[in-house]
């Protein structure tokens, strides 16, 4: 299954695309401007390039400024584009991807401990699982807010495939 995996935000998101029986990145977006990536979206959906598209659904824990507010506009104008495009749609909380990581209770910087468990989970070492560009590993060309959306990715295929040990 190729999964489209978005981590949101209100003018640019990370975004994959991720095989989950190859186990690798086919490929990565660090800050894909939001128009930019509601085209992609479309265009992926009518070249059969992804068969579900995944995006990180904000959640308040109290007040919620305008950041929160634009990236949960972003997340319903990435839902809409998939449905009425015919593909499926999967969304999950920050929480469940953390909670699926197994690093819902992990000290200091998560988005560092989303970024260090793809990497172990890809290879284990940085070099196996990034790789350089004459020798890519099935995580190169990933950065910044695409390792979220990795870990969404990875997420997403645990819930699909329960039975399929990451």
């Amino acid at each position: 299954m190729r999964i489209l995996a978005i981590d949101p935000g209100p003018q640019k998101c990370g975004v994959v695309l991720y095989d989950t029986e190859k186990r690798r990145v086919l490929e990565a977006w660090k800050a894909r401007p939001v128009p930019e990536l509601l085209d992609e979206i479309t265009l992926r959906i009518k070249a059969a390039e992804c068969d579900l598209v995944a995006c990180e659904r904000v959640q308040s824990y109290g007040i919620s400024g305008s950041s929160l507010l634009y990236t949960a506009e972003v997340f319903g104008r990435v839902r809409e584009r998939a449905i009425l495009g015919g593909c499926e749609f999967v969304w999950l909380t920050r929480r469940d991807v953390l909670l699926w990581l197994d690093l819902l209770g992990a000290p200091g910087n998560r988005d560092a401990a989303v970024r260090a468990r793809m990497i172990e989970m890809h290879g284990g070492e940085r070099a196996t699982a990034i790789g350089t560009k004459r020798t890519p590993g099935a995580l190169y060309g990933v950065s910044s807010h695409a390792w979220q959306a990795l870990g969404l990715a990875v997420a997403v295929a645990a819930t699909m495939q329960p039975d399929r040990a990451l």
